[in-house]
């Protein structure tokens, strides 16, 4: 059986050998309607398992007891989300991350650490009122996953930034724009925009909650191992 870290804490029904069981890290699951196939992507197994156990949630479950939920990146979210029209460049909607996104995620917000990668950042933000830019033509692009696409720089100190800037993979054609995060979120690292309408702004590449353990990144740590990533999973899961 596993055991959260909040299950925990009621000694009379776990003895201290359960207790020291890895943390329970979930993540949402979603089809491939390609090959029909239901679960979870192998490099964010991997890249979980390195701080604790991996546990697929599954649609029916409204909520389920775990240390950390992890938000993996994909496809386009709606536009709806953050009360938009949709742009002729936004598609590909996913039916089981949409769902998670609308009817389970909010379930976890508030007594439940938070980790978003890519998408799973930009959900995160349209949660908490930002805007998304749907289409980022000249948005640089890693042409392997593990190979990086251009730098970020630090906007605002935190405790676990340990380092001013460093390179990054990148693989999405939405993001945040500085002025349109929203007030409830701290922007951490930024990049440029190289769009030709679209002057004095940065792209946001990791932010926090002010007040809540929530963290996302618009790289993808699970195929570059990024060292403030590494971080951000330590201090989620004290």
């Amino acid at each position: 059986m596993y055991v959260s870290s909040a299950m925990c804490a009621d000694l009379k029904s776990v003895n201290a050998e359960t207790c020291n069981m890895k943390k329970i890290i979930g993540i949402p699951g979603y089809k491939n309607y390609d090959t029909d196939f239901f679960g979870a992507g192998k490099a964010h197994l991997e890249f979980i398992a390195t701080f604790g156990v991996p546990r697929i949630l599954m649609p029916w479950e409204e909520k389920v007891d775990i240390d950390l939920l992890y938000l993996p990146g994909g496809l386009d979210i709606s536009p709806d989300a953050y009360d938009e029209v949709p742009s002729f460049s936004t598609s590909n909607q996913d039916v089981m991350k949409e769902f998670f996104f609308r009817r389970r995620l909010p379930n976890y917000i508030k007594d439940t650490p938070i980790f978003g990668v890519c998408m799973g950042m930009q959900v995160l933000g349209a949660f908490f009122g930002s805007k998304l830019i749907q289409n980022l033509r000249n948005h640089p692009e890693s042409e392997d996953r593990g190979e990086t696409a251009h730098s970020v720089s630090v906007m605002n100190d935190d405790d676990i930034i340990t380092h001013k800037g460093f390179k990054v993979n990148s693989h999405h054609h939405q993001g945040i724009l500085a002025s349109q995060l929203s007030d409830q979120l701290l922007g951490l690292y930024k990049t440029k925009v190289n769009e030709p309408n679209i002057e004095d702004d940065s792209l946001i590449e990791a932010f926090k909650h002010k007040k809540l353990p929530i963290y996302g990144v618009q790289w993808h740590p699970e195929d570059i191992y990024d060292k403030f990533s590494l971080a951000v999973m330590n201090k989620l899961l004290k």
